[in-house]
């Protein structure tokens, strides 16, 4: 075992990109958010997210997670136990911090560009709204 400072190629890591292979989800998410890994990049093109962007991928996935729990511990509360103060804290605390991570969750999706407002300028989006006939199309009538 070598003593002392570890040199900057022993704390690299090497990664390996092969054309149309999407990234493993790193080992410290837990399986809810590896399986939210896996949902995005099957979802984006092979290649969408390089080695530089994969932290910030992964922060997406806690902050979907996270939001998921608190989501639902608040589904849980009755409407009706709100006139108790302490019942009305704790649900307005909870909702602060869903809030908070659905602000995480959409700023952290749109710096990765998989948002359609990350992916669309404005011509593309607007083209795209008003190619829709309105109405309901045939096959969804009953």
């Amino acid at each position: 075992m070598k003593r002392g400072r570890k040199s900057l190629e022993e704390h690299a890591t090497v990664v390996s990109l092969v054309p149309g292979i999407r990234p493993d989800p790193p080992k410290e998410l837990s399986p809810e958010q590896s399986q939210e890994w896996r949902a995005i990049t099957t979802r984006m093109p092979a290649g969408w997210f390089t080695p530089e962007v994969w932290p910030l991928l992964a922060q997406l996935c806690r902050h979907i997670s996270i939001s998921r729990l608190i989501g639902t511990v608040l589904a849980e509360i009755n409407p009706s136990s709100l006139n108790d103060e302490k019942t009305f804290r704790r649900f307005e605390k909870l909702r602060r911090m869903h809030q908070a991570e659905g602000r995480a969750i959409a700023t952290l999706a749109t710096k990765l560009r998989i948002t359609l407002h990350a992916r669309y300028d404005q011509r593309a989006a607007h083209l795209a709204a008003h190619s829709v006939p309105p109405g309901p199309r045939p096959w969804e009538t009953s």
